[in-house]
């Protein structure tokens, strides 16, 4: 499922944690349940410290294997695809 919320329903937005609990709230489910996507380390950031699996999308290559060498925080994906294989 894919779900996109708008600042407007908080009136904050990323990486605010009232953004990521307000989701969680609205779509009934727990941090563990959830998979977060963003092209935004920062955001990415501000899923984790509520326990929201993460991962940097970078879908240009420069800005993939700069990421891909310096963030080890959250697995780099350049796709879908990447986040289905690194589940397995």
């Amino acid at each position: 499922m894919y779900v996109k919320f708008r600042w407007c329903v908080t009136e904050v937005t990323k990486p605010h944690e009232l953004m990521y609990r307000t989701a969680l709230e609205e779509l009934n489910l727990s941090p563990s349940e959830v998979l977060f996507i963003d092209d935004s380390i920062k955001n990415c950031d501000g899923a984790e410290k509520l326990g929201i699996r993460s991962f940097v999308l970078c879908r240009d290559w420069k800005p993939y294997f700069y990421n891909k060498i310096t963030c080890k925080k959250h697995p780099v994906v350049r796709n879908l695809y990447d986040v289905i294989k690194s589940l397995y």
